[in-house]
This record gives structure tokens, sequence and C-alpha cells, in this order.
């Protein structure tokens, strides 16, 4: 058979979803400034640490998680979420 095109498939997905494809695509085209990739540290010796680049970033994660923040413009992550509970789920509980 044929297989659709990739473009069905993103559209499929937006019209799902109801989203509004000029705001997606304005998005998508936002220019973001160019950062210089930092130099190598060298090594420090034999049996001494690295400082650490960047503080906090363990704390960061975990105030995260711990907010439960929402992932409602993650379209693609709740429809999967959704197919699991409307299909694997029940799947799984039958046994097949």
């Amino acid at each position: 058979g044929k297989t659709p095109s990739l473009g069905a498939h993103y559209d499929f997905i937006s019209r799902l979803w109801m989203s509004d494809l000029a705001s997606d695509r304005k998005r998508l085209k936002i220019v973001r400034p160019y950062k210089k990739k930092p130099s190598k540290v060298k090594s420090p010796g034999q049996n001494k640490k690295l400082p650490n680049k960047k503080s906090g970033s363990v704390k960061k994660i975990c105030d995260f998680f711990e907010t439960d923040h929402s992932f409602s413009l993650r379209a693609e992550k709740l429809l999967q979420h959704n197919l699991s509970l409307v299909a694997v789920k029940p799947s799984f509980d039958l046994n097949l």
C-alpha cells in the first residue's frame, strides 16, 4: 500500500491537537543567538577534581519534578499517554 507522507502525519497531529499552525511555525522560525563553544578545561592532575561548571543544576531538576509541571504543550507525549491508557493497558490486563 501507499504510505502517507510525513506532512500528513504532522497535519493530523495539529488537527487532532487543534493547534494553531501559524503560531507553531513562528515559534520554529525564531533565530536563537549563537553561543561560542567553551574551551576545554585541562585536567586538574592526579587525585584532584575539576570545579563544578554550573552549581545548583541538580536542585533545578528536583524542583522541576517536585512542582508537577504539566506537559500540556507536548502533544505527542500526551497522545502516546492516552494511547497507552486506552489500548495498551487493557490489552495487558487481558494478557494479550
